[in-house]
């Protein structure tokens, strides 16, 4: 029993670290790609961002240089209209949560009213830390 401990022990080892290195390297890949992603809804797609789009479609559609020009157009003007949608958006949601928020609270005595005003305090902070 001892001798074959021994001889797994350091392939346990091993694996372990292996699949520790796995964990750490999904874990950062998931935090670095939502970070990206982000950003990327905060500050506008990035300045490349229609040509690279460009690039796979006429790769993959074999478009022509006249197919090439209006979609260069196309994405050209609609690019900065859907990011702008998504910020638009965020902020019609930040109003609806500030509302009901409020219909909560005006619900509430004092003392509970002190209560959620806590409650909402510390779930906006997790929320930032996860922004971040």
């Amino acid at each position: 029993m001892n001798t074959v401990w021994i001889k797994i022990k350091p392939w346990l080892g091993l694996a372990c670290v292996f699949l520790i290195g796995a964990l750490v390297g999904s874990a950062l890949t998931v935090t670095m790609t939502q970070k990206h992603f982000r950003a990327m809804v905060r500050n506008g797609p990035p300045p490349r961002s229609a040509e690279i789009v460009l690039k796979k479609l006429s790769r993959d559609l074999e478009l022509s240089e006249q197919q090439r020009a209006v979609i260069a157009q196309i994405l050209k003007n609609g690019t900065p209209l859907i990011f702008k949608a998504n910020r638009d958006r965020d902020a019609a949601m930040k109003k609806i949560f500030e509302d009901t928020r409020g219909e909560i609270r005006a619900v509430l005595n004092p003392d509970q009213q002190a209560r959620y005003d806590e409650m909402m305090r510390r779930i906006a902070e997790r929320w930032e830390r996860r922004r971040h």
